[in-house]
């Protein structure tokens, strides 16, 4: 699924113009909202207002389908938060079906809660706006339900178009790709490799999953290599980042590079150069003096990347790394770091666990796991969010949640690490070192590479939007010419 990148109105700052809506299921929603709030409190308020089409879908989905339609236009504030948290609901959905597959009522009803307080708030901003008088929804999560994530990428992409007028985007109808880029080709090498994979660290439980790797691995009698793509801020928040990265490296892990500031589809597309050597060359020149060794191995957050930044890397003489099988480990460590006591306390650990082997069931040979020793933290001296916080208090507040994020993950990841590698070798799959290039992925990374490489094309969904246009033209006159036809016979 691709991504959805909102450009700012000018007159907010220059730092903070571009924000990009991660692809669903790659990252949590509460992080979207974050987003999107950041989006509200900079948005410039003489934008024109928006069909209110979103809006009265979203009260047909939360209230139920007899609603009364809101006819007159919504502002762009509106329009955006009924998206976001249409989404945002969408992902409670689904966390509430795993919670009853595991008869955890108590962790139903906490999410439907929540749910509950959610669409109350937003129903506050519907009426305060349109003079309506929704409230108190009765229909709940159940509302939504089967694939709650997917109804919401598709109510999502109805809106879209509207979304990046809203935004002003500008659409590049110049540059459309003449050829299909060749696709990777895909060559396992012999055994059954799999390639386990970290994101977003150092984090507080780094050197303890480290350890943990360490530790089975004497268990078993054999190495457990592993890969970690560490994040700059991350590396410079913790006090003893860099000494983590050297000890993850000196017990044989490979270490990656996952930019410095975890900005995604860096300037929507076109990265400037100042921004390309601040994201990609400094870290990495800054890995490699503290590693004394090449950093080969990158990763784009969220998997999002543009040509010009794809060919950038190369050019730095480092691999893009995609993944093929996300374990949705974020998701799964908020879900068991609820604040819940006694017994139901146990459940629901027992029920993230749970799910997470179960994914981890699902590799194959060739396969890039995607796991998370931590969140991207932010050093006190770096404010590059992509929000402008009201306050100090604001500020201090966001990086206390950041970090008890990083402290969820890697603690649920590393305390679950053992039956991930028991899974893995289950199914008789070696873990082992990333390779020097895509040949070794399996036919599921290289499908999935190669349809973001081609959506990485400036002007690629111009062109196709541009030909679907063209071939319902077709069809529509063809048909018109053959009804004349008949009338005329």
């Amino acid at each position: 699924m691709s991504s959805i990148e909102i450009t700012l109105p000018p007159g907010g700052d220059p730092k903070t113009r571009r924000l990009v809506l991660p692809g669903l299921g790659h990252r949590p929603l509460d992080e979207l909202s974050e987003l999107a709030h950041g989006y509200f409190r900079i948005h410039d308020a003489n934008m024109p207002r928006v069909s209110s089409d979103a809006v009265n879908g979203f009260l047909k989905a939360t209230l139920g389908k007899n609603v009364p339609r809101i006819r007159q236009d919504v502002s762009a504030q509106l329009f955006t938060l009924v998206l976001i948290r249409h989404l945002y609901n969408s992902r409670l959905k689904e966390a509430y079906d795993v919670a009853r597959h595991h008869g955890l009522k108590a962790l139903q009803q906490r999410y439907e809660t929540i749910y509950r307080e959610k669409t109350q708030d937003t129903l506050r901003w519907i009426n305060e706006e349109t003079g309506t008088e929704y409230s108190n929804p009765q229909a709940g999560l159940e509302a939504f339900g089967t694939l709650p994530m997917r109804k919401a990428w598709n109510f999502f992409k109805r809106h879209q178009g509207t979304l990046e007028q809203v935004a002003g985007v500008e659409r590049d109808e110049e540059h459309v790709p003449q050829d299909r880029p060749e696709q990777p080709t895909t060559l396992v090498p012999k055994g059954r490799p799999v390639y386990l994979t970290f994101d977003d660290g150092p984090g507080p439980w780094t050197r303890h999953l480290v350890g943990m790797l360490d530790a089975i691995g004497r268990k078993k009698g054999r190495k457990i290599p592993a890969n970690f793509f560490v994040a700059g801020n991350s590396m410079e928040a913790m006090q003893d980042g860099e000494q983590i990265v050297q000890q993850t490296h000196e017990a044989g892990h490979l270490i990656g590079l996952h930019t410095q500031t975890h900005a995604y589809n860096l300037d929507g597309g076109w990265p400037r150069q100042e921004t390309l050597r601040q994201e990609i060359d400094r870290p990495k020149s800054r890995l490699e003096r503290l590693l004394k060794t090449a950093i080969h191995h990158f990763r784009f957050p969220g998997g999002i990347f543009s040509l010009p930044a794809l060919m950038h890397v190369r050019k730095q003489g480092m691999e893009h790394v995609d993944w093929s099988l996300d374990t949705g480990d974020y998701h799964l460590a908020q879900q068991a770091g609820l604040e819940t006591e006694g017994p139901e306390k146990e459940q629901m650990l027992k029920a993230a666990r749970n799910e997470l082997i179960g994914r981890i069931r699902q590799a194959t040979a060739g396969d890039v796991i995607l796991m998370h020793d931590g969140e991207v933290l932010q050093p006190e001296r770096i404010v590059d969010m992509p929000v402008r916080w009201a306050n100090e208090e604001a500020r201090q507040a966001d990086a206390l949640a950041r970090r008890n994020r990083s402290d969820a993950r890697g603690k649920f990841v590393t305390n679950n690490i053992d039956g991930v590698i028991d899974a893995l070798h289950e199914k008789n799959l070696e873990l082992t070192h990333l390779p020097a290039d895509h040949r070794g992925y399996n036919q599921r990374y290289a499908q999935r590479f190669a349809h973001k490489l081609v959506q990485s094309i400036p002007g690629v969904r111009s062109a196709a939007n541009m030909a679907r246009k063209t071939v319902q033209g077709a069809k529509r006159l063809a048909g018109d010419l053959l009804f004349a036809r008949r009338r005329g016979s």
